[in-house]
């Protein structure tokens, strides 16, 4: 399955420069704000432990990677800087879910500062109609899932 994920430049160091599989790294996510959003925390947790149940995590502190299924946001490249890497998959790695529906929940959660019920968190997991964007997470990206790999800068440049 294409899948496509932008990483820090460490994961094409990792993944085409040593040739190990790239897992993120829990202080530089922490540090960089992807546990530390005000009502975002419960988003990424639930689903984290979503991966959990369905694949065991390698390490206690493990985060998942996180990629789009079949097609990025046109948007997505225009501020990034990192390594973008077109993934070829396999399916029973990933767990995937509705990013809208999943986006939607998540700027719910940070907006009112409230909880989703994991009953509404769980409709995420039906991935949608055709024309929704799905995403899914994986505990690690392995070299040979790489089919390409290109280093972007903001405005999308390489």
């Amino acid at each position: 399955m294409i899948c496509y994920s932008l990483q820090p430049l460490m994961a094409a160091a990792t993944l085409e420069g040593f040739r190990l599989p790239y897992r993120p790294l829990p202080d530089l996510c922490r540090r960089d704000g992807w546990a530390g959003v005000d009502g975002a925390q419960g988003a990424y947790r639930w689903m984290t432990e979503q991966l959990s149940a369905h694949h065991p995590r390698p390490t206690l502190d493990a985060l998942p990677v996180w990629v789009w299924v079949e097609r990025p946001p046109a948007y997505w490249e225009e501020d990034a800087t990192g390594s973008y890497l077109t993934l070829d998959l396999d399916p029973q790695r990933l767990l995937i879910s509705n990013y809208d529906m999943w986006d939607a929940l998540l700027g719910e959660s940070v907006l009112t500062g409230r909880d989703v019920p994991d009953v509404a968190w769980s409709a995420c997991l039906r991935p949608g109609q055709a024309g929704q964007r799905r995403q899914g997470v994986l505990w690690e990206l392995r070299p040979e899932d790489v089919v390409s790999c290109r280093v972007v800068t903001p405005g999308g440049a390489d």
